[in-house]
């Protein structure tokens, strides 16, 4: 009896890999773009933050 063949996933987290690379490679562009000092930026950051978390959550079912 010949074992099944498995055929494999696309490198999905490669490219996931690579794209969250460029993005932290171009966050010190990013930040001199944004014309805010850094106490205001930090608040922004921080409510986009618990925005994507409140999101997560939600898409998941899981509990705050």
């Amino acid at each position: 009896m010949v074992a099944p063949q498995m055929s494999s996933p696309p490198p999905r987290g490669v490219l996931l890999l690579y794209v969250g690379l460029t993005l932290l490679s171009l966050n010190g562009l990013f930040a001199k773009l944004i014309p805010l000092d850094a106490f205001t930026m930090t608040q922004l950051r921080s409510i986009i933050a618990v925005g994507g978390f409140y999101l997560f959550c939600r898409l998941f079912h899981m509990p705050l």
